[in-house]
């Protein structure tokens, strides 16, 4: 299975921060190089901010939730992949098995894309279901603020690193 490469980010409050451009311009070259990234962290750290300046291609649930009352479940197919490097917003929005078949058909074709999750129990299946294709890349894992998280956020993830 390949690695996962874990990066840990201070909050990014605004799109006018240092940080922003510096992380947008390792993370894409990054996603160029074909490998996936997940933006992990707490509400308010920064997690969209850093999506929309690496892609405009962004499938969004929360505005279906909150038209539904749905806050959980809802179906992600393979038809609302755009084409590109894409990212997916509120990840825990998604039913679980549904991002899991995405997942696969990513590591199939070979393409880069974004989750964004506040843990990463919400997308860890995903992940793992994409790291089991042989053609699949090393995954990046990025900590959006770690220092605002409890513990047990932290402990959850993966402990491999590079």
């Amino acid at each position: 299975m390949p690695k996962i490469i874990r990066f840990d980010v201070d909050a990014i409050q605004s799109m006018h921060s240092p940080d922003l451009q510096t992380w947008k311009t390792k993370l894409l070259a990054l996603l160029q190089a074909g490998h996936p990234v997940a933006l992990i962290g707490a509400s308010r750290t920064g997690k969209t901010l850093l999506l929309n300046a690496m892609t405009q291609n962004i499938i969004e649930k929360r505005s279906e939730a909150m038209r539904t009352g749905q806050w959980q479940g809802l179906p992600l197919d393979l038809s609302d992949i755009p084409e590109g490097v894409f990212g997916i917003d509120e990840c825990q929005l998604i039913e679980p098995r549904s991002l899991e078949k995405v997942m696969s058909a990513m590591a199939e074709q070979g393409r880069a894309f974004v989750l964004c999750s506040q843990r990463f129990s919400y997308i860890e299946n995903a992940i793992n279901t994409y790291r089991s294709h042989e053609n699949s890349q090393a995954f990046v894992i990025v900590v959006m603020g770690g220092h605002r998280n409890p513990q047990t956020f932290l402990d959850e993830l993966p402990k491999e690193q590079s």
